[in-house]
């Protein structure tokens, strides 16, 4: 394989596939998640937020660890370093009216005495002589101390300190110091060097061949180890986003089991029979959370709960019209979704006319909340599209009431 320029790979296919799946992903979510037709799927508006940052989330170094604990045996590979191209030693093209320029250090020493010793010692008699002449010999003498004058006293107190100090600093050193002298090389020495040089260069051109050609073939194992791992993230990918789809459902808050719940209609127990033959075990009645009671609730292996929805668009006996747009379902929708719920809306016709479907939607819901496994979003689309029924406004509810609609189904 061609070796690649400064030995950088181009921008690695995993990534955009990557970013087709995440896209392809959050594409077939929203579509299924609406509120205004039914059946209606309702996720918290932090789940949502989350699902638009995966891709922030899934950073490659993400990938790459993800995809060796999936399916291991795959190794960070580390670039390649090209072996340098051995160049013309340099003491080979100096010519001979340079040779005296280069100098060196010799071994032999220069000794000369440590005059600074001498005198700070010096300095330090005279202080001494000083300071200790005039507070001692002189009022022998018969001198007044007041005679004196003070800067007299000041400057022999000076000088003797600072003596005394070097003095002292320096009575560690030796007596004499060593000092080296530049000198240049001789040019029989230079000779020699050059000579040294000029071997070293032709020992490494006759190895930088075969250096080259071990690297063309550490390189060609490299592009090839990199050609496999892209493949193996690639095929990690679904894998991998639906590890962080998992990951990113929260454990619903739990409910609480009322004695009697609000009266069931005629589409609530047509469906909860229905369940009961398929999902016995996750289906629930008389069910309260967050001060509601869900129609039906169905509960996951993993933790959330889907309180199911039958809506109605009037009363039976007041003709009072419910469940229209910008009812309070809406805000009963945020406060249980936010609980860590999912809520499904269907429409009473729908659970009439078309139970079975129905049941499928829940099931395959059930199951991508389980396995968050993008594909089954094709089955739940799939399905909404054959049953989708716009939602009634409060007007229109009001119209299915003078009609009785509720009875032609």
């Amino acid at each position: 394989m061609t070796p690649i320029k400064d030995n950088k790979m181009k921008p690695m296919d995993y990534r955009q596939k990557k970013k087709i799946y995440i896209d392809s992903f959050t594409s077939k979510i929203s579509s299924i998640c609406t509120n205004k037709c039914y059946p209606s799927i309702l996720f918290s508006d932090s789940l949502w937020d989350s699902w638009f940052k995966m891709d922030d989330t899934v950073t490659e170094d993400y990938l790459i660890k993800k995809s060796i604990s999936i399916r291991g045996n795959l190794h960070c590979l580390q670039p390649l370093k090209e072996p340098k191209k051995p160049y013309q030693p340099y003491l080979s093209k100096v010519s001979t009216s340079y040779l005296k320029s280069f100098e060196r250090n010799l071994l032999e020493r220069y000794h000369f005495p440590n005059w600074r010793f001498w005198v700070n010692t010096l300095l330090s008699i005279i202080g001494g002589v000083w300071f200790g002449g005039f507070f001692g010999a002189i009022p022998l003498v018969g001198i007044s101390m007041l005679d004196i004058p003070v800067l007299t006293y000041i400057a022999g107190i000076v000088i003797f300190i600072v003596a005394f100090i070097v003095v002292f600093d320096k009575l560690c050193d030796p007596l004499s110091r060593t000092y080296y002298k530049q000198i240049p090389y001789t040019k029989e020495e230079l000779e020699t060097m050059r000579a040294e040089e000029e071997r070293r260069y032709n020992i490494a051109v006759e190895q930088y061949p075969i250096k080259l050609k071990q690297y063309e073939e550490e390189l060609n194992t490299y592009n090839n180890s990199i050609k496999e791992r892209n493949t193996v993230i690639n095929r990690s990918i679904p894998y991998i986003i639906q590890t962080v789809l998992s990951s990113l459902f929260v454990r619903s808050d739990d409910y609480s089991v009322v004695d009697e719940g609000p009266q069931q209609g005629r589409s609530e127990n047509i469906l909860f029979a229905k369940l009961m033959q398929v999902i016995p075990n996750s289906i629930h009645i008389d069910t309260r959370i967050a001060g509601y009671y869900p129609d039906l609730m169905v509960s996951t292996s993993n933790g959330i709960y889907i309180d199911i929805e039958i809506d109605e668009p009037y009363e039976i006996e007041t003709k009072k019209e419910i469940h229209y747009l910008g009812s309070d379902d809406e805000d009963r929708n945020k406060r249980i979704t936010n609980r860590g719920w999912v809520v499904l809306r269907f429409s009473e016709k729908q659970i009439i006319t078309n139970c079975d479907t129905c049941v499928e939607i829940i099931k395959d819901l059930k199951k991508f909340i389980e396995q968050c496994d993008v594909s089954i979003l094709d089955d739940i689309g799939n399905n909404c599209k054959l049953l989708q029924e716009k939602r009634w406004t409060k007007e229109e509810a009001r119209l299915m009431a003078l009609r009785n609609y509720r009875r032609t189904y």
